[in-house]
């Protein structure tokens, strides 16, 4: 199994990173995680150590998803050190509270950059990947993107947008194998 994990440093992604290393190692599969974070920190070394503590094989790659020439970079790295890939976990994700009347139009714009169009641009890196190896794509959503919330500014439309990108993605992909959820 060989897997990008996005905003892998802490949270979700971290348990991402580690549960699909333990489940790879399981089925005897070499587990293969790139654990990706905004920038280099001692989380995101716990989370290399954690995998490798298992038996997996792990890289740090660091990048801000809100610089589109990121994803591409990040998902060439792990297909460099990997030879392929065959699962990308989009987690990486911001919010900032506010009211949708005072977010600022800077803070609207990161937050769509990071949560919407990194994971965008991350699945379009990763789609011949996956395609050789009939692979997955996952995106983390947030019940806020079902569910609004006063008070979460841009998050909750950005959540709702990057459910609708995984569902698109997936109606598109399933022709080449590719399961997306």
């Amino acid at each position: 199994m060989r897997a990008l994990v996005s905003g892998g440093s802490s949270g979700i992604g971290a348990a991402a990173s580690v549960r699909i290393a333990e489940a790879a190692l399981a089925r005897g599969e070499e587990a293969k995680v790139a654990v990706c974070g905004h920038k280099s920190d001692s989380q995101q070394e716990d989370v290399v150590r954690a995998v490798r503590s298992l038996g997996g094989t792990a890289i740090a790659l660091r990048g801000d998803l809100g610089d589109p020439e990121v994803p591409q970079r990040l998902v060439d790295a792990a297909v460099e050190e990997f030879g392929g890939l065959d699962a990308l976990v989009a987690n990486a994700g911001i919010a900032k509270a506010s009211t949708l009347n005072d977010v600022s139009l800077e803070d609207w714009d990161r937050m769509f950059s990071v949560n919407l169009r990194g994971a965008w641009l991350l699945a379009k890196a990763a789609y011949p990947h996956l395609g050789a190896s009939r692979g997955a794509a996952c995106f983390t959503s947030s019940m806020s993107g079902q569910i609004p919330h006063a008070g979460s500014g841009a998050y909750s439309p950005t959540k709702a947008a990057l459910t609708l990108l995984a569902q698109t993605f997936a109606l598109e992909w399933a022709p080449d194998g590719i399961r997306v959820n």
